[in-house]
């Protein structure tokens, strides 16, 4: 088993990641300006790892869990943003989604790739 370890990826671009090894466990805190979700985490996602949607935060000892649930915590912290991820009308009614498909493919592609340079800095790989 690897050291315990903890690095900071920070890229333009890109989610800023905490990562942490510790007893074998990988803890993810994901930085993405402008995130304030309404909603905490759910019963499901905290069963994928999810810890919190703020921060993003994943729990696991999984290399590809880690990724995939990270993909999903900032989804979900977007998709649950006012102004974000669905409109507000004047009487606070939420409205129509803000978040196409391209913005859904984009923000997985820098959270993944984020967080596999993370991994690569505590000298891990999936």
């Amino acid at each position: 088993m690897l050291p315990d370890k903890s690095v900071v990826y920070d890229s333009y671009g890109a989610p800023r990641i905490n990562l942490s090894r510790k007893d074998g466990v990988f803890t993810a805190v994901i930085d993405v300006e402008g995130l304030a979700p309404y909603r905490t985490e759910t019963a499901e996602e905290r069963k994928v790892g999810i810890s919190s949607l703020v921060p993003p935060t994943i729990k696991t000892k999984n290399l590809l869990e880690l990724i995939s649930s990270g993909s999903l915590a900032v989804q979900a912290s977007a998709f649950a943003t006012p102004g974000v991820g669905f409109e507000i009308d004047a009487n606070g009614t939420p409205g129509r989604t803000l978040i196409g498909p391209g913005d859904l493919a984009m923000m997985h592609f820098r959270t993944a790739r984020a967080l596999r340079a993370a991994l690569r800095l505590i000298d891990e790989d999936i």
